[in-house]
């Protein structure tokens, strides 16, 4: 009976651990992108609300209801489209600007190594793929 207490608070504390990592990982997350919104709303002016601002290499990509906008380090305009013109983010990729287009990233985490695909935006066809072994 001493043991199956012993286990139950083990197995209780376990999951309170647990619970805990997990909501300061949600937490540091929603930190990092009303950061990025503040900074890019504070440098860069638009007439739409900001949805969300994903920053990939030197290039702030932001969303607004109904825009993407690319901004490189110094929030320049470097492209702006209409959301509607690219293609529906089915798999709720990252929208990122490499090699001066838009496109999806998918990332997949294998054991030994992780490999990032590329769709394009405005069709979401396969574009290419990127392995990095370890």
């Amino acid at each position: 009976m001493k043991y199956i207490k012993k286990f139950i608070l083990i197995i209780i504390v376990s999951l309170l651990i647990m619970w805990i990592a997990l909501f300061y990982v949600v937490n540091v997350n929603k930190n990092y992108q009303s950061k990025l919104i503040k900074e890019v709303e504070n440098k860069y002016k638009t007439e739409e609300k900001i949805k969300s601002v994903n920053k990939y290499d030197n290039n702030y990509i932001v969303t607004t209801k109904n825009k993407v906008i690319v901004l490189d380090s110094k929030y320049n305009n470097i492209k702006e489209e209409d959301l509607s013109s690219l293609a529906e983010n089915i798999n709720e990729y990252t929208l990122i600007y490499k090699n001066n287009k838009l496109m999806y990233e998918k990332t997949i985490l294998k054991k030994d190594k992780v490999i990032y695909e590329y769709y394009d935006a405005y069709t979401y066809e396969y574009v290419n793929n990127l392995v990095l072994e370890g």
